[in-house]
């Protein structure tokens, strides 16, 4: 009869799996965690951000806590429907990038044609979310500064901060959280890379902190916004803090997040 994977696991490291938290390494689920903590009560919001270094007058009352912030994304779905909405998204892309006259005047289908990955659509303007890199290059292929703002444009549609707090209309802070990983970037897939080189911009790329600040501050407009990089190894510091510290500033004896703590204590000391 076939071992269960479990108990060929126990046997090879000598040890009891009693729950997927002895063995997980899912950021998703480290953020998950923080997410309910930071949900459940407003002095672990305050909590959180003294750890980050963030500290001054703050009113946490009316904080809004997010996890998988695709508001840029969402935004632009709140258009469908809206009277006028092609006008309203090619004018909204025209004013972020100066396209060539050739470009400025297309139907939808065409326009849609020009830089979308897949299938054109010929009703609406499709998202710069579906632009393709290769179709930029291939669009823009006379103004190489051009190709660098709209493949960050492009990218601004995709990126997702992994937990927002919303403090009020304009101040948020934005947390990216790592648990194994780096900071990624921008561009990720072997043929972005290599439309960029045939585009003669080999070395053109932007990382993911870089990516996620244009968008919180330039794409939403946010006036006031703290970046915090969750890590796991990473040094302790203002921003920069420690998901065990993080974890150990919460007083709870829930047993799940106890054992994020024990695990990430564990992953934290890998060598």
């Amino acid at each position: 009869m076939e071992k269960p994977l479990r108990q060929a696991v126990e046997t090879a490291i000598r040890k009891t799996i009693d729950s997927y938290g002895t063995v997980v390494r899912e950021e998703r689920f480290f953020c998950a965690v923080l997410f309910h903590l930071l949900l459940s009560d407003e002095s672990r919001i305050a909590a959180f951000l003294k750890q980050c270094g963030i500290v001054g007058e703050l009113d946490l009352k009316s904080a809004r806590v997010f996890v998988e912030y695709a508001m840029v994304r969402d935004l632009w779905n709140e258009l469908e429907g809206v009277e006028n909405s092609n006008r309203f998204k090619i004018d909204f892309i025209l004013e972020w990038l100066d396209l060539p006259d050739c470009l400025r005047n297309l139907d939808v289908h065409s326009f849609n044609g020009q830089f979308v990955s897949g299938i054109p659509s010929n009703k609406y303007i499709q998202s710069p979310a579906r632009w393709g890199v290769k179709n930029i290059c291939k669009s823009l292929a006379n103004y190489p500064e051009l190709i660098k703002i709209a493949c960050k444009f492009k990218w601004s549609f995709n990126i997702k901060p992994d937990i927002v707090i919303e403090l009020d209309r304009n101040t948020v802070v934005c947390i990216e959280a790592k648990v194994e990983s780096g900071e990624g970037g921008y561009p990720s897939s072997k043929e972005d890379k290599a439309a960029l080189r045939r585009a003669a911009l080999p070395g053109f790329s932007c990382g993911q902190l870089e990516l996620q600040e244009f968008v919180m501050k330039k794409i939403l407009g946010f006036d006031n916004v703290e970046f915090v990089f969750l890590t796991a190894k990473g040094k302790e510091g203002a921003g920069a803090p420690k998901w065990s510290a993080v974890f150990k500033g919460f007083e709870t004896e829930n047993p799940t997040v106890q054992a994020a703590l024990r695990r990430i204590e564990y992953l934290e000391n890998l060598k």
